[in-house]
């Protein structure tokens, strides 16, 4: 709940954190979405629509000095911000989660691959 489970992983583990990857609502829709949060390099990654999500536990992390991408996948046919409307609206605030019409496997791999150029991006800047 708003990061607190984050927020005490982070008070708690003595492991280093190289960063942080965090995946919400992927495997629908046709369209890789991307907030680069704090890590720069992420915005070279030109398969994905970048803009901001709403607030995650990566938000935390980021917040701590540790580089942080969010991924979703969303709609192509629309700009970023009517795209997060659109995935909060069909999957989070009605009782779609269940709907496997709205999956699209593909998608979950599309986002993997992002995600690996995302973690060797910032492996190079750590």
């Amino acid at each position: 709940l708003g990061g607190r489970g984050a927020e005490y992983y982070l008070k708690h583990t003595k492991k280093q954190i190289l960063g942080c990857v965090n995946l919400d609502v992927v495997g629908c829709f046709n369209q890789v979405y991307l907030d680069t949060m704090n890590c720069f390099a992420a915005r070279n990654l030109k398969n994905c629509k970048q803009g901001m999500m709403p607030y995650s536990d990566a938000h935390v992390f980021a917040r701590n000095g540790i580089q942080s991408v969010c991924f979703s996948s969303g709609p192509a046919d629309t700009d970023f911000r009517s795209g997060i409307m659109q995935i909060c609206s069909t999957l989070h605030n009605n009782r779609n989660d269940n709907n496997f019409n709205l999956l699209n496997f593909e998608m979950i791999d599309k986002v993997g691959i992002e995600v690996k150029k995302a973690v060797e991006l910032m492996l190079t800047a750590a």
